[in-house]
């Protein structure tokens, strides 16, 4: 459970450089663990090198103002790369989806970077790729999408993307390992 395969860890040996995703205590990673949308946020705010901002995180009736992940959280908003589950709340202990993760990855692949759009017949075309495609959310299609496009997240077991699936450790430290190496390629 606590062991990193060798593939998750070529993948992610770019982010202890970065120090955005860490252990979860001494020595230990638990790739399998699911990711939280507040560990998420917190990853990506780190990411974009954004200063916390607290008072933006105020609409979230869920998000106590003492949280760590509130500053993050504030900051994430926004740089409108989160908004939330609901006008009024953010489900920050509810753990991440993959369509979630592929959202606020193009958000921020897109934040100061090039344009990354995807044609609607491209989105369909590769959501069609995936025997269960058609059950992307609409707001995540495109993202999903676009994830796909870029080799970023490639779907799961027998070819599905499983967009409601939870997102282990492991996964979204991949994942965001190549958004980060994408990202300076597309920026070169």
């Amino acid at each position: 459970e606590g062991i990193v395969s060798n593939w998750e860890q070529k993948e992610m040996n770019i982010l202890p450089r970065e120090q955005c995703l860490v252990g979860i205590g001494t020595n230990e990673f638990a790739p399998k663990n699911n990711v939280t949308l507040a560990k998420f946020v917190t990853i990506i705010a780190r990411m974009a090198g954004l200063t916390a901002n607290p008072g933006c995180a105020a609409c979230f009736y869920d998000v106590p103002v003492d949280a760590w992940y509130c500053g993050t959280l504030g900051a994430a908003v926004t740089a409108g790369l989160v908004y939330g589950v609901d006008e009024n709340s953010f489900a920050p202990h509810e753990p991440v989806t993959r369509e979630q993760i592929a959202t606020m990855m193009v958000r921020l692949m897109a934040k100061d970077g090039p344009d990354i759009t995807i044609s609607a017949a491209d989105t369909a075309r590769l959501l069609a790729g995936f025997s269960d495609g058609a059950s992307v959310s609409s707001w995540a299609c495109a993202p999903v999408a676009q994830m796909a496009k870029e080799k970023v997240m490639t779907g799961r077991e027998n070819g599905q993307f499983v967009p409601l699936g939870h997102t282990t450790r492991a996964e979204a430290a991949v994942a965001l390992c190549r958004m980060a190496q994408k990202t300076l390629l597309l920026e070169q």
